[in-house]
């Protein structure tokens, strides 16, 4: 081969490797914007529901205990240890309500999908206009030998938070009306106590799937 068609040959190689990595930081840059930029919108969001929190957990002191009652206005029973303790033992569904604050309510399977509080508003302004039950039953996996009542503040949803995001700045904005009723105030934390939770024993618990994810990036 000639070597000035060599020369020329290896230039071309050069420039296009050069385009190559000079697209590639472009994407890498793009991407790491955008996962900044999500990171910031769901950290804001998640630093006012934080204070939702606080500010229910001030009202109510008693907010994370169980009721005395057996059944809530949803039909379905409040948790019982026994019960779950044989259901999950024996690898069953257990489906009940307990309060919302024994869920890790900072946990979020999917923290890089952004979340916004205008569709929060929406969600709460159509469904907690006024004191209502969460009806949508939350799903915790847990791994097996997990007992709920064991793990109280710790149980992780692994399904979407936002009808519960909902619920919790509905209850909270309604603790700042000075005329909130007494009759209100109660219904609130009634509804705050009684969430629909479905436990199923598997290895698809958040721990087992995250750790199944650092695996296989890991390589």
């Amino acid at each position: 081969m000639p070597a000035k068609r060599k020369h020329v040959d290896e230039a071309a190689a050069k420039a296009v490797v050069k385009r190559a990595v000079k697209v590639k930081d472009q994407v890498a840059l793009v991407q790491a914007e955008n996962s900044t930029s999500t990171c910031a919108i769901n950290a804001k969001l998640q630093a006012y529901l934080g204070e939702c929190d606080a500010k229910i957990k001030n009202a109510w002191k008693d907010i994370m205990n169980l009721p005395g009652q057996t059944h809530s206005e949803t039909g379905l029973p409040f948790y019982d240890s026994v019960t779950a303790t044989r259901m999950l033992s024996g690898h069953k569904t257990y489906t009940c309500v307990a309060p919302l604050f024994w869920l890790n309510t900072g946990f979020d399977l999917q923290p890089n999908v952004p979340k916004y509080r205008k569709r929060l508003e929406n969600l709460k302004n159509h469904f907690f206009g006024q004191p209502n039950h969460l009806t949508q039953e939350t799903l915790v996996r847990l791994s097996p030998g997990d007992l709920p009542h064991k793990m109280i503040g710790t149980l992780q949803a692994t399904d979407l938070t936002e009808m519960r995001d909902a619920l919790r700045m509905a209850a909270a904005e309604a603790l700042d009306d000075p005329n909130l009723s007494r009759k209100d105030k109660q219904s609130w934390k009634d509804a705050l106590l009684a969430i629909p939770l479905r436990f199923e024993v598997g290895s698809g618990a958040p721990g087992n799937i995250a750790e199944r994810s650092h695996k296989v990036s890991s390589g």
